[in-house]
């Protein structure tokens, strides 16, 4: 069996998983006193560029755009 064989067989939220990817990002600032400090934060990144702090969040989201229309980028 070929990968995308094995791709076609897989439930829409294996596939989902499968699309999703981590991402962390600094969302640090500065403080009163003008220093900055760090503040990374992990997001569940989603095939539509969909940012969730949570994983479960992101699958549900993957889900929808996998089931939804596709539409042709010009």
């Amino acid at each position: 069996m070929k990968n995308h064989q094995w791709l076609r067989k897989l439930g829409v939220k294996q596939l989902a998983k499968m699309l999703i990817h981590t991402k962390e990002i600094n969302e640090g600032d500065e403080d009163m006193d003008g220093e900055w400090y760090d503040d990374y934060v992990m997001y569940y990144v989603c095939p539509d560029n969909t940012l969730t702090y949570d994983e479960e969040d992101a699958i549900q989201a993957t889900i929808r755009w996998l089931n939804s229309e596709h539409i042709e980028n010009s």
